[in-house]
Parts: C-alpha cells; sequence; structure tokens
C-alpha cells in the first residue's frame, strides 16, 4: 500500500520523481509501523473482551460431573505467556515509532525550514529537500547502507503481525470453548435435574 502525489509546475523541480520515490519509502515504514501498533491494539482489545466475558471469569463449577467438562486452565496460561509476548511487543513498537516520529521526523524537519529559511536560490533550496529526504532514510535506517538491519526490522515487524494473527484466532477458539461449555453445563445441570425429580417421585411412591 502506498500513497501518490501529482507534483505540478514548480514544485516538481523540488519534489522530482527521486525525491517522490524516497517519500514512498518512508510512507511505506510509517504506514507499516500503524499497522502493526493497531493489530497489537486490536488484539489486546479481543482479548479484553473474552477475558471480561461472565463464562471465563466463573469458571469454578461445582458439581464433580460438571468438573469433567474441558478446562480454561490451559488456555488461561497460553493467554498469559500471549500478553508477556504482547507487552514485549507493544513496548518495541512504540518506542521505535515515537523514534522515527521525534527523532528522525521531527529533527529533520526543523532542519529542512532552517535551511530553507537560509536559502538564496533554487538550487539551495533543491538541495535542502533533498538532504532532508536523504536525512529521514538513514535515520530511519532506510536507506542502503541499512539494508540488513532494515530487512531485520521488516522481518520482525511481519511476525508480529503474524502473532496477532494467530492470538485472534486462539480467541476465537477459546470463545468456542466456552461457548461449548456452557452447552455441556446446561445439559448436565437439565440432566442432574431430571434424576432427581425421577428420585423424588420414587421416593414419592414408596
Amino acid at each position: 500500500f502506498a500513497l501518490d502525489y501529482s507534483v505540478d509546475m514548480p514544485l516538481h523541480a523540488i519534489v522530482h520523481p527521486e525525491a517522490l520515490q524516497q517519500y514512498r519509502v518512508a510512507f511505506h515504514m510509517l504506514w507499516r509501523l500503524k499497522r502493526v501498533e493497531w493489530s497489537l491494539t486490536t488484539t489486546w482489545k479481543s482479548f479484553l473482551s473474552f477475558a471480561h466475558s461472565h463464562e471465563w471469569k466463573t469458571h469454578q463449577l461445582s458439581s464433580s460431573k460438571l468438573r469433567k467438562l474441558p478446562s480454561l486452565v490451559e488456555v488461561r496460561s497460553i493467554f498469559h505467556r500471549c500478553n508477556l509476548h504482547r507487552a514485549k511487543m507493544m513496548h518495541l513498537v512504540n518506542n521505535f515509532s515515537a523514534f522515527v516520529m521525534f527523532e528522525v521526523l521531527e529533527s529533520s524537519w526543523v532542519t529542512l525550514e532552517k535551511s530553507l529559511h537560509q536559502a538564496q536560490s533554487l538550487d539551495q533550496v533543491i538541495d535542502a529537500h533533498d538532504q532532508y529526504l536523504h536525512d529521514i532514510l538513514d535515520k530511519a535506517l532506510l536507506s542502503p547502507k541499512h539494508e540488513t538491519l532494515h530487512m531485520m526490522i521488516q522481518a520482525l515487524l511481519q511476525t508480529i503481525l503474524r502473532f496477532c494473527s494467530l492470538e485472534e484466532t486462539l480467541v476465537a477458539d477459546a470463545m468456542a470453548l466456552v461457548a461449548r461449555q456452557k452447552m455441556l453445563r446446561a445439559a448436565v445441570e437439565e440432566s442432574l435435574d431430571v434424576s432427581a425429580a425421577t428420585a423424588g417421585a420414587r421416593d414419592g411412591i414408596s
């Protein structure tokens, strides 16, 4: 996913095709970071919605027959580990995103503004803008000399997205398990009621 820009005269002299390509590279990184942040937040909200459900909290069963129903203890342990890993992921993504926004974009913009105020010709304006884009790509680890590190970061972000997808599946499976438990609980309780009523009727006859 990328946005495209149509630059008309006379700005095309400053925002030339190479500059547009550099903007696309920077935008792609920003968009990917926001997507990962959104995915982590959405996954966390999905878990909270499930964790606060009545069936999830009231998992203690009284009857000996009801205790034989599938348990959520193992699922709770898995979610606990997921929460620990998600917290580390959110810490990493939030810090890297803040670094890009403030240490890279904001500082580079301040430098560009100073250079534009000092520019005396169109060539100096073009040079200032080109340097601005160069600084962004270099500080954000998007330049060719940081290719290895950039690929590692992209692989890490992809892993986080994969984690979010798997946890969404886990939440859906856990919700299905709770639904099955609820149905089984209702069936067992109905069976117990019928047994109790039958026993009472036999006692009355005898």
